[in-house]
């Protein structure tokens, strides 16, 4: 892990930690929200999967944040039964995907 901790930054006036990587390897969607609400990373429990919203504005502040990949990456909102909406990094595309697919993860935590 980044010895810098967690970037902080601010997604529609709320402020955020984002892990400084991405979790390792690829993850179903349920494997992903499990992942990210059972970690324990920088003296932090409180990491989650992040929304829709939220997942957008990690894409917009990718740069800033760093370490993306420009694979697909889960967000926690579902669209209706067994599709999630998750976002392509290497140009923002944003859709409702199956729930069985592999994605990348990053986790967040409000602060």
């Amino acid at each position: 892990k980044d010895p810098n901790g967690p970037k902080q930054i601010q997604i529609n006036y709320q402020n955020y930690e984002v892990l400084p990587g991405d979790l390792d390897g690829t993850y179903t969607w349920s494997n992903a929200k499990s992942a990210c609400a059972n970690l324990t990373a920088f003296g932090k429990s409180d990491w989650y999967l992040p929304n829709k919203a939220e997942l957008e504005g990690l894409y917009k502040r990718k740069d800033e944040i760093g370490g993306f990949t420009g694979d697909w990456y889960w967000s926690s909102s579902e669209s209706f039964p067994g599709y999630v909406y998750d976002q392509r990094f290497s140009d923002g595309g944003q859709g409702p995907n199956h729930n069985g697919y592999h994605r990348r993860v990053r986790c967040v935590r409000k602060y």
